[in-house]
């Protein structure tokens, strides 16, 4: 790509209004992370696009255990505190992580039966049933059947340029409809306070702002005002549409054709609430036009058997929960176990 080209929109997730996919983190990748953030005191690039729900961020449960099994050899090797670490995880992490009960066996993804590592399957499996998405782990063994990318810091990285990217295009674009917004509910609301229809007032906005464009000296100061925010929106555009350019070669695809429970935990990955069975089941209708989607009750039966679904709320479920942090009898009980403390 030359400097005067611009680069080509890449949309990676069929599933989702947002750009950017699913990350799925490993232990070995998270454990790096939390290091080099409590060492540095600098937010890691999983921080950072893990902040404030950007982008659905989630891990198998067994990898929340081997995060705290880690921390003893991390300590040591830096010189940090057990506790040092601990904090750093459990507040810079453990709350943006969706945690997912992985059900054993590999399901109809026949990629997770090349995965050599038992203690890397569940990851595997986890992947496999949210497609398309990017796994964050150093392991061989998630790396040679193409779960994961060869350097998952460069995903990383990419992943959180197209997180803040939009962060900031969404910040510009508030930042120039809130003034308009405003004016216009001023204007309607002062039109009925002297008793004359809403209409009116807007009427009258819509005429000032004519009336100030029409001068050309008028049109050249509000060019100098809009001009820069508008080039600096189409520089964040490039900027996240090279970075999806660059995760397009990474992003794990979804095992074919999809089973109910992977259409299932498609959806709900990409969830910001727990959703009914009734809806999940119209999404899936949505989302999967050229498959025959399963019908309602068997929709509520895959919600109710298989492990990595849960109730959120009253009948709404969920692609696995928020864990929290272990109590300090808890961690020390859980050291000893593993032979740590």
């Amino acid at each position: 790509m030359t400097g005067h080209e611009r680069p080509s929109f890449v949309r990676l997730d069929p599933y989702s209004s947002t750009p950017g996919v699913p990350a799925v983190l490993d232990a070995d990748a998270l454990l790096s992370s939390i290091r080099h953030h409590a060492l540095n005191d600098w937010p890691s690039r999983i921080a950072r696009f893990s902040e404030g729900g950007r982008l659905p961020v989630l891990a198998s449960e067994h990898v929340y255990w081997e995060v705290y099994k880690g921390l003893p050899k991390h300590a040591a090797e830096t010189g940090l505190s057990i506790d040092a670490l601990r904090a750093c995880f459990e507040t810079a992490y453990l709350p943006h992580i969706r945690w997912v009960r992985v059900a054993s066996g590999f399901g109809h993804d026949e990629r997770v039966l090349l995965v050599t590592d038992m203690t890397d399957v569940p990851t595997a499996h986890l992947a496999s049933l949210i497609a398309p998405c990017v796994v964050l782990s150093e392991d061989k063994s998630l790396r040679r059947p193409g779960f994961a990318g060869n350097q998952w810091r460069e995903v990383a990285g990419s992943t959180v340029a197209v997180a803040e990217t939009l962060a900031h295009q969404q910040g510009l674009a508030l930042g120039v409809s809130l003034p308009t917004v405003g004016s216009f509910k001023a204007a309607t609301a002062f039109s009925r306070r002297i008793q004359l229809p809403g209409w009116v007032g807007a009427l009258a906005l819509v005429g000032g702002v004519v009336w100030l464009l029409r001068d050309s000296r008028r049109r050249e100061v509000a060019g100098q005002v809009f001009t820069p925010l508008l080039d600096e929106f189409s520089r964040l555009q490039d900027e996240q549409h090279r970075a999806l350019a660059d995760l397009e070669a990474v992003v794990l695809e979804p095992a074919q054709p999809a089973g109910a429970k992977q259409m299932i935990a498609t959806i709900l990955a990409r969830a910001d609430e727990p959703v009914l069975a009734v809806d999940i089941h119209q999404a899936l209708a949505d989302h999967f036009p050229e498959a025959e989607g399963p019908p309602l009750k068997l929709v509520r039966q895959v919600l109710t058997e298989e492990p990595e679904f849960l109730h959120g709320q009253r009948y709404r479920w969920q692609l696995g929960r928020r864990l929290k942090a272990l109590r300090d009898s808890q961690l020390t009980a859980f050291l000893r176990a593993h032979g740590l403390a």
